[in-house]
């Protein structure tokens, strides 16, 4: 039972049993982490903010994250976490982005802060931060202890292991986007707890260059023009120039009078993406289906933003006498309470996957029956086969895909307003997009993927014209 650091010489601890057991049941206490010094200063008049403070601060020329210098990154900022291990030591971390669902939350930090045996133990301190750009002290209440590791590998420095549970909703948790491409970064934004002290920022303002350490570690080197890096910043994400992580701090810490000479080594991202299997990589818990070079990042706290009314045909159950579409597997009860494209091996991303229906809704007849599940996706404007964020919805016999909670409402996506091409895939059936992009608010569009005169993509070879509408295709051996 790891906890966060407590205040005070003296602990209780308290063990409750309902005493139904044939013999007495008995505590062990392992070991115990005490430290040296007063890290709340309790002793101070700051003492109510329960700082962690190991009685020192970071060097003068850092940068509190809430600075004005920090401006444009109050969004990232939310994904950095400080964690502390058993010896009383730690590091930096952040939260990743990924193409799980529901979203996992995977911490990704430097190896060389890592020891496996305690990592069940450590504990990750969310939102550490001064509210005040001159401060050093900042809450430590937003905590989660432990986690599983997925993958670590020496020679590229990173460990990637899940947390124990989700972070809550009032942690306003931020998973940060990143890049595997390997193109050289224009600028870097290191984000950070130096000295376990409240997290700062420092800023590269020059592209990098490639550099291979005396081990072999690939890294991106940089000076910092605001800013530095100290002790305990190591595994601190670097964020290029459109705000996603191109690796994280590694090796070459100053003091303010070497700041801007001094470089610091970034182990690249990108060589830590591939390896000899899913243990010293990370593709296969970031991205299974290992299709995106760049994914932007996910905010949690973030309520959709998007919607959309979308009506379909498909081939398969299309009725071309009485222009609906049969639903044979509704009534037969073949269609699952719980959509099942996950199972078969589909990577929702962008917060779909979760979705459920009821068997109220399963049981509804007429022209708003259910006919099967399908998946609705928002994809990137300037690249089509970047996929932001998917759906899984119903789709009813006269072709309106809805919300499978309640059968009737549109669909809402986790997406900032903005021009997306908009596709349907079903289990059975070829994909259908539209040929160009649509624009999206939060105020819900209408799209009739059937209407003959619609631009389609793919056109004949995806689709086929029965009476006026245009059904995908069925997948025929």
């Amino acid at each position: 039972m790891a906890t966060a650091v407590l205040p005070g010489d003296e602990v209780v601890i308290e063990f409750r049993t309902s005493g139904l057991h044939r013999q007495q049941p008995q505590l062990r206490l392992a070991s115990i982490t005490h430290g040296l010094f007063d890290v709340f200063r309790f002793r101070d008049a700051e003492e109510i903010n329960r700082d962690y403070n190991p009685g020192y601060q970071s060097a003068a020329c850092q940068i509190n994250v809430i600075c004005p210098e920090a401006a444009a990154w109050q969004v990232e900022k939310r994904s950095v976490l400080m964690f502390l291990r058993p010896d009383g030591n730690g590091c930096t971390a952040k939260l990743l982005n990924n193409t799980q669902s529901p979203r996992k939350p995977y911490v990704h930090f430097a190896n060389h802060c890592f020891i496996p045996s305690t990592l069940n133990q450590y504990v990750f301190y969310f939102n550490y931060e001064s509210p005040t750009c001159v401060g050093s002290t900042g809450p430590t209440t937003q905590t989660i202890t432990g986690a599983t590791l997925r993958a670590n590998y020496y020679y590229t420095d990173f460990v990637l292991a899940e947390l124990s549970s989700t972070p809550p909703a009032s942690y306003n948790a931020y998973y940060a986007g990143w890049d595997r491409s390997g193109a050289v970064p224009q600028s870097t934004v290191m984000i950070q707890h130096p000295m376990y002290d409240v997290k700062k920022i420092a800023f590269n303002n020059d592209p990098c260059t490639s550099f291979t350490d005396a081990i072999g570690v690939p890294c991106w080197r940089q000076n910092w023009e605001q800013g530095l890096m100290q002790a305990v910043s190591s595994g601190s994400p670097f964020f290029d120039q459109n705000h996603r992580v191109v690796g994280h701090a590694y090796d070459g810490a100053q003091v303010c009078s070497t700041a801007t000479s001094v470089p610091t080594d970034c182990a690249k991202f990108s060589a830590a993406w591939d390896g000899a299997g899913a243990t010293v990589r990370m593709r296969d818990w970031l991205n299974p289906a290992n299709n995106l070079t760049v994914l932007d990042g996910f905010d949690a706290s973030a309520s959709p933003t998007v919607s959309l009314r979308v009506k379909a045909f498909l081939e398969g159950p299309y009725n071309s006498g009485t222009t609906l579409m049969n639903t044979g597997l509704r009534s037969a009860g073949y269609i699952p309470l719980s959509q099942p494209y996950t199972t078969l091996g589909y990577a929702h991303v962008g917060g779909g996957g979760n979705e459920t229906t009821t068997s109220t809704v399963l049981s509804t007849t007429g022209n708003n029956a259910p006919v099967d599940w399908v998946v609705v996706e928002l994809r990137s404007s300037t690249n089509s086969t970047n996929v932001v964020a998917t759906r899984s919805a119903l789709i009813q016999a006269d072709g309106d895909i809805v919300s499978a909670a309640d059968n009737s409402a549109a669909l809402t996506f986790g997406a900032p307003s903005g021009s997306y091409y908009v596709a349907v895939r079903h289990r059975n059936h070829l994909g259908v997009m539209t040929a160009g992009t649509v624009a999206l608010t939060s105020t819900a569009v209408s799209i009739d993927l059937s209407n003959g005169s619609a631009a389609m993509y793919g056109g004949a070879n995806a689709l086929k014209t029965i009476g006026s509408r245009n059904v995908p295709l069925r997948r025929r051996c």
